[in-house]
């Protein structure tokens, strides 16, 4: 039976993949499946010993590459290893016929294809025949089938390894630098007071330009040739990256610093927090060069995935000082899971596409341009918010006719328009494309109104006042 905590592992694991089912814009499923795999190969590696609550970032390291090496050796060792028992020694011997000759059956298969190609350019009948013999079993067909069996067995190996290990080796609890630490301090607290003394130095000063240019808006910007929005929509991912950086100063500091006093510490976490409290203000301009950045060019799904990012880092480096003064500052990768686990869920909960069609449509009421066709590529999660605001009484016909060209393109990609019936299989169901679905029939007749057409570049939509909008694909824009 696993420990307790790991019950929180199988809750994760049910909840992403749930969540897989119900959103379907790109970057918010690839988050789900990260944080469902990353969980499965956690539980997976400490099932038996729940060993993960306190592992640091070499543990997670370490064990990972471990745990890889064993799932790709130990599934092989477990099925081709000799049988010690001697009933299965005794099974064995019966049954060892059958896997030399399966090996020699798949090892004749480049074998006999070289001789046929010699025989079929030798005979012409022969090739004939060859031929008619191969499109009978669809040959194509057939090399689809044999890719997708590669892919079966993959999984199936893979799979195999994940259920062995956690039965047989999750029991053990290794932690790398506990007992014993992996290297010795290498740098004294007075060199490493200073580098965190010199990066707050730079760090402050960047502050202060920020609250005098940046944060007072136009004033005091002019003067040196530049615009306001020139000066403000750049270096926000910069601003991120510094942020991030500083994250991993500290902690490599902490990890390489030697403490030989309580006064130390002290000093070493007022350090801390005031490097802490320099880097939110960054992460606030940077939040802010976003904001001013989209005004500008409008939503789209990177940057608002962005947007949340900044926030749950803001929070992962509030936790750095609660850890701190915690003095448990081991728990800081945990820190880490659990705002990986906030923001992928957060994702969710925002409905990014949906979320993406609210903004762009209240810009376009300040008479801002409207990107239809973005609009159009947005994912079925999109759907319900464009017909809820095609409905609405509160939009310009123009801007309602904008709307109704990117559900046009919506109800192709879907298959729910009137000349292009399609039912998925069932194998393709998606919970977001039925709601979706069910949204579009309500305009129906409105739809009929846009025509699409085909040619030898995609579909086109026109509106009623014979405006072209060209139907893009699923994809996504920075």
């Amino acid at each position: 039976h696993p420990p307790r905590i790991n019950f929180f592992l199988f809750g994760v694991i049910v909840l992403f993949s749930s969540l897989t089912f119900f959103r379907k814009e790109v970057f918010t499923r690839f988050w789900d499946f990260s944080v469902s795999f990353l969980s499965v190969l956690l539980l997976a590696g400490t099932y038996q010993s729940g060993a993960w609550k306190n592992f640091s970032f070499l543990d997670y390291i370490s064990e990972f590459f471990h745990f890889l090496a064993w799932l790709i050796v130990l599934p092989g060792k477990m099925i081709f290893s000799p049988k010690n028992n001697p009933d299965e020694a005794r099974s064995a011997r019966g049954s060892s016929v059958v896997w030399p000759m399966m090996r020699g059956l798949l090892l004749s298969v480049p074998v006999l294809m070289v001789f046929m190609i010699l025989l079929a350019s030798a005979d012409l009948i022969f090739a004939q025949s060859l031929e008619n013999l191969l499109g009978y079993f669809n040959i194509q067909d057939l090399v689809e089938l044999l890719l997708k069996g590669l892919l079966i067995l993959l999984f199936a190996w893979f799979f195999f390894g994940l259920i062995t290990y956690a039965e047989i080796y999750s029991q053990r609890s290794r932690s790398v630098g506990r007992e014993k630490p992996v290297i010795s301090p290498i740098l004294g607290f007075t060199e490493g007071a200073t580098i965190l003394f010199s990066v707050i130095v730079l760090f402050s000063v960047f502050v202060i330009f920020q609250i005098r240019y940046f944060f007072s808006g136009a004033i005091n910007i002019t003067s040196y040739g530049f615009t306001y929005s020139e000066y403000a929509r750049r270096g926000f991912g910069e601003l991120v990256v510094v942020a991030i950086f500083s994250l991993l100063l500290i902690q490599g500091i902490r990890f390489v610093i030697n403490f030989s006093t309580a006064r130390q510490r002290k000093i070493f976490i007022t350090l801390v927090a005031m490097l802490v409290f320099l880097d939110l203000v960054i992460l606030a301009s940077s939040f802010q060069r976003l904001l001013l950045y989209e005004s500008a060019y409008g939503f789209s799904a990177l940057r608002t995935v962005a947007h949340v990012f900044i926030i749950w880092l803001g929070i992962l480096l509030i936790s750095v000082i609660v850890l701190e003064f915690m003095q448990k500052p081991g728990l800081f990768a945990n820190a880490v899971l659990v705002a990986f686990v906030g923001f992928v869920f957060s994702l969710n909960l925002v409905n990014v596409d949906s979320f993406i069609v609210r903004q762009n449509l209240k810009r376009a009421h300040q008479g801002l341009d409207l990107d239809v066709q973005y609009l159009a590529s947005l994912s079925s999660d999109a759907v319900p918010g464009l017909v809820k605001e095609y409905l609405s009484p509160d939009h310009s016909p123009d801007i309602r006719r904008a709307i109704g060209a990117a559900l046009a393109c919506q109800s192709h990609k879907l298959g729910y328009s009137q000349n292009d019936p399609h039912s998925n299989s069932w194998q393709s169901f998606h919970f977001s494309d039925k709601v979706a679905a069910e949204w579009m029939h309500k305009i129906d007749d409105e739809l009929a109104a846009f025509p699409l057409i085909e040619d030898g570049y995609g579909y086109r939509v026109f509106s009623p006042e014979g405006v072209e909008i060209f139907c893009p694909g699923t994809g996504f824009s920075d």
